[in-house]
Protein backbone atom coordinates (compact mmCIF):
# COMPACT_ATOMS: atom_id res chain seq x y z
CA UNK A 1 0.00 0.00 0.00
CA UNK A 2 1.48 3.68 -0.84
CA UNK A 3 1.93 6.09 1.51
CA UNK A 4 -0.23 8.21 -0.04
CA UNK A 5 -3.46 5.99 0.21
CA UNK A 6 -2.36 5.16 3.21
CA UNK A 7 -2.84 9.07 4.61
CA UNK A 8 -6.34 9.02 2.71
CA UNK A 9 -7.47 6.19 4.55
CA UNK A 10 -6.77 7.95 7.97
CA UNK A 11 -7.48 10.86 7.40
CA UNK A 12 -10.98 9.09 6.10
CA UNK A 13 -10.75 7.42 9.44
CA UNK A 14 -9.93 10.94 11.63
CA UNK A 15 -13.42 12.89 9.59
CA UNK A 16 -15.17 10.01 10.26
CA UNK A 17 -14.29 9.43 13.68
CA UNK A 18 -14.38 13.18 14.47
CA UNK A 19 -18.39 13.44 12.67
CA UNK A 20 -19.46 10.68 15.29
CA UNK A 21 -18.06 12.80 18.21
CA UNK A 22 -20.15 15.53 16.59
CA UNK A 23 -23.16 14.03 16.41
CA UNK A 24 -23.18 12.52 20.02
CA UNK A 25 -21.61 16.04 21.39
CA UNK A 26 -23.75 18.57 19.32
CA UNK A 27 -27.23 18.51 21.47
CA UNK A 28 -25.18 19.19 24.53
CA UNK A 29 -23.70 22.11 23.03
CA UNK A 30 -26.70 23.49 21.43
CA UNK A 31 -28.45 23.26 24.82
CA UNK A 32 -25.59 25.29 26.14
CA UNK A 33 -26.07 28.02 24.64
CA UNK A 34 -27.41 31.01 25.57
CA UNK A 35 -31.47 31.36 24.92
CA UNK A 36 -31.13 34.13 22.73
CA UNK A 37 -29.08 32.40 20.24
CA UNK A 38 -31.12 28.83 20.80
CA UNK A 39 -34.27 30.76 20.12
CA UNK A 40 -32.28 32.39 16.54
CA UNK A 41 -31.28 28.82 15.51
CA UNK A 42 -34.82 27.62 16.01
CA UNK A 43 -35.71 29.97 13.61
CA UNK A 44 -33.53 30.26 11.17
CA UNK A 45 -34.45 28.21 7.67
CA UNK A 46 -31.18 26.50 7.56
CA UNK A 47 -30.62 25.01 11.45
CA UNK A 48 -34.28 24.44 12.26
CA UNK A 49 -34.50 21.42 11.04
CA UNK A 50 -31.61 20.71 12.72
CA UNK A 51 -32.55 22.58 16.09
CA UNK A 52 -35.91 20.40 15.64
CA UNK A 53 -34.16 17.20 15.97
CA UNK A 54 -31.95 18.51 18.51
CA UNK A 55 -34.59 20.09 20.97
CA UNK A 56 -36.79 17.63 22.78
CA UNK A 57 -40.69 18.45 22.02
CA UNK A 58 -43.00 19.88 24.98
CA UNK A 59 -46.14 17.48 25.66
CA UNK A 60 -49.21 18.85 24.97
CA UNK A 61 -50.97 16.66 27.56
CA UNK A 62 -50.45 14.39 30.42
CA UNK A 63 -51.12 11.04 29.79
CA UNK A 64 -54.67 10.32 31.69
CA UNK A 65 -54.34 8.60 35.08
CA UNK A 66 -56.09 4.58 35.34
CA UNK A 67 -59.10 4.73 36.67
CA UNK A 68 -59.72 3.17 40.32
CA UNK A 69 -63.21 2.21 41.34
CA UNK A 70 -64.56 4.96 43.03
CA UNK A 71 -65.78 3.74 46.58
CA UNK A 72 -68.79 6.00 48.37
CA UNK A 73 -67.72 6.53 52.15
CA UNK A 74 -71.77 6.68 52.55
CA UNK A 75 -72.08 3.05 51.61
CA UNK A 76 -69.51 1.89 53.38
CA UNK A 77 -70.32 0.98 56.75
CA UNK A 78 -67.10 1.23 59.06
CA UNK A 79 -66.54 -1.46 61.48
CA UNK A 80 -64.62 -0.51 64.65
CA UNK A 81 -64.30 -3.27 67.46
CA UNK A 82 -64.99 -2.09 70.84
CA UNK A 83 -66.83 1.15 69.65
CA UNK A 84 -70.31 -0.37 70.42
CA UNK A 85 -69.57 -1.53 73.53
CA UNK A 86 -68.44 2.30 74.94
CA UNK A 87 -71.70 4.01 76.37
CA UNK A 88 -70.88 8.23 76.38
CA UNK A 89 -70.29 9.38 79.31
CA UNK A 90 -73.26 11.52 80.82
CA UNK A 91 -72.25 15.13 81.81
CA UNK A 92 -73.68 16.40 84.83
CA UNK A 93 -76.13 19.36 84.55
CA UNK A 94 -74.84 22.37 85.53
CA UNK A 95 -76.59 23.64 88.62
CA UNK A 96 -77.13 27.63 89.68
CA UNK A 97 -74.03 28.47 91.99
CA UNK A 98 -77.12 31.32 93.95
CA UNK A 99 -80.49 32.43 93.88
CA UNK A 100 -81.13 36.39 93.68
CA UNK A 101 -82.18 37.82 96.55
CA UNK A 102 -86.02 39.89 95.88
CA UNK A 103 -85.63 43.30 96.59
CA UNK A 104 -89.28 44.09 98.20
CA UNK A 105 -91.44 46.92 96.15
CA UNK A 106 -88.97 47.21 93.02
CA UNK A 107 -90.79 46.46 89.69
CA UNK A 108 -88.45 46.43 87.13
CA UNK A 109 -89.08 48.86 84.14
CA UNK A 110 -88.81 48.16 80.59
CA UNK A 111 -85.67 49.69 79.34
CA UNK A 112 -85.52 51.45 76.00
CA UNK A 113 -83.33 49.94 73.61
CA UNK A 114 -81.27 52.27 71.57
CA UNK A 115 -82.05 51.57 67.63
CA UNK A 116 -78.92 51.71 65.32
CA UNK A 117 -79.53 55.02 62.78
CA UNK A 118 -76.98 54.23 59.56
CA UNK A 119 -75.09 57.41 58.86
CA UNK A 120 -74.94 58.53 55.61
CA UNK A 121 -72.27 57.75 53.74
CA UNK A 122 -70.92 60.44 50.55
CA UNK A 123 -71.39 60.10 47.37
CA UNK A 124 -68.61 59.12 45.50
CA UNK A 125 -68.02 60.52 42.17
CA UNK A 126 -68.43 57.90 39.46
CA UNK A 127 -65.04 57.38 37.34
CA UNK A 128 -64.18 58.62 33.83
CA UNK A 129 -64.78 56.76 31.12
CA UNK A 130 -61.40 56.91 29.95
CA UNK A 131 -58.21 58.58 31.24
CA UNK A 132 -55.44 59.39 28.93
CA UNK A 133 -51.96 59.42 30.86
CA UNK A 134 -49.49 61.47 29.97
CA UNK A 135 -45.76 61.14 29.49
CA UNK A 136 -45.49 57.35 29.34
CA UNK A 137 -42.25 56.23 28.11
CA UNK A 138 -41.53 53.81 25.48
CA UNK A 139 -38.86 50.91 26.60
CA UNK A 140 -37.66 48.16 24.05
CA UNK A 141 -38.17 44.99 25.38
CA UNK A 142 -34.79 43.18 25.67
CA UNK A 143 -34.67 39.46 24.67
CA UNK A 144 -37.29 37.17 27.57
CA UNK A 145 -37.43 40.55 29.66
CA UNK A 146 -41.04 41.32 29.20
CA UNK A 147 -40.95 41.86 33.16
CA UNK A 148 -38.36 43.88 33.71
CA UNK A 149 -39.39 46.40 30.63
CA UNK A 150 -42.66 46.60 31.92
CA UNK A 151 -41.43 47.38 35.29
CA UNK A 152 -39.17 49.85 34.19
CA UNK A 153 -42.17 51.94 32.20
CA UNK A 154 -43.50 52.27 35.44
CA UNK A 155 -40.91 53.46 37.00
CA UNK A 156 -39.81 55.78 35.00
CA UNK A 157 -43.15 57.28 35.11
CA UNK A 158 -42.81 57.93 38.88
CA UNK A 159 -39.46 59.49 38.79
CA UNK A 160 -37.53 56.40 38.87
CA UNK A 161 -34.23 56.21 36.75
CA UNK A 162 -33.64 52.22 37.02
CA UNK A 163 -32.53 50.23 33.68
CA UNK A 164 -34.30 47.50 32.36
CA UNK A 165 -30.79 45.79 32.41
CA UNK A 166 -30.65 46.05 36.54
CA UNK A 167 -34.35 45.53 37.02
CA UNK A 168 -33.73 41.87 35.34
CA UNK A 169 -30.56 41.97 37.15
CA UNK A 170 -32.47 41.80 40.70
CA UNK A 171 -35.97 40.43 39.28
CA UNK A 172 -34.03 37.21 37.67
CA UNK A 173 -30.50 36.88 38.48
CA UNK A 174 -29.58 33.92 36.07
CA UNK A 175 -29.71 35.44 32.71
CA UNK A 176 -31.05 32.72 30.76
CA UNK A 177 -34.07 32.20 33.37
CA UNK A 178 -37.02 31.98 31.02
CA UNK A 179 -39.65 31.26 34.20
CA UNK A 180 -39.42 34.48 36.15
CA UNK A 181 -39.60 37.55 33.48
Amino acid sequence: MSKKLRNIILIIAFLQVMATIGIFALPRAVRALPGEYYVRLQNNPLTSGMMHMITTPIPTALPVAASAPIVNASTTNLQIPGLDEQQPTPFPTPQPLATPAAIAGATPEPTAVPTNIPTPRPTLTPPPASVILEGVPSEVQGFNNCGPANLTIVLDYHGDDTTQEEAAAYLKPNKEDRNVS
